[in-house]
């Protein structure tokens, strides 16, 4: 019971958290929701075809790895849930073209229900807000 109310105690506490993430331990933190949204490219390599979604991190790891939940949409209002990793390295090519600051590459896994198919894959995203 008080290794319950220690742990309780750590999670709500102001000290470990500021106002994008719930909980920060070390290089560990667990974002708030729908605090930042993106709009995502998928390729999706089982179906080979391009998927147009939207995503939130709800995990950062030493702020060069984030964790995200999303959907893939489409025109027939058929979609999918997928959750998916990104890798913040920044333009790596700055030298030869500018990109964006808010573009984010990475790799994602989800169920398409509809057609009862594995959806993965790379992904890039571009937040929105």
């Amino acid at each position: 019971m008080k290794k319950t109310l220690l742990l309780l105690a750590v999670l709500v506490s102001p000290a470990f958290a500021d106002d994008t993430a719930f909980f920060k331990l070390g290089p560990l933190s667990l974002n708030v929701p729908f605090k930042t949204a993106s709009v995502t490219y998928l390729y999706d390599f089982n179906a080979k075809k391009n998927l147009v979604g939207g995503e939130t991190p709800i995990v950062t790891l030493w702020e060069r790895l984030e964790g995200t939940v999303g959907a893939v949409t489409s025109l027939e209002g058929q979609g999918a849930p997928f959750v998916g990793g990104n890798l913040l390295l920044g333009n790596v090519l700055s030298r030869y073209i500018a990109l964006p600051a808010d573009l984010k590459v990475g790799g994602f896994g989800g169920w398409d229900f509809n057609s009862d198919a594995p959806i993965y894959g790379l992904k890039a995203s571009y937040k929105l807000w």
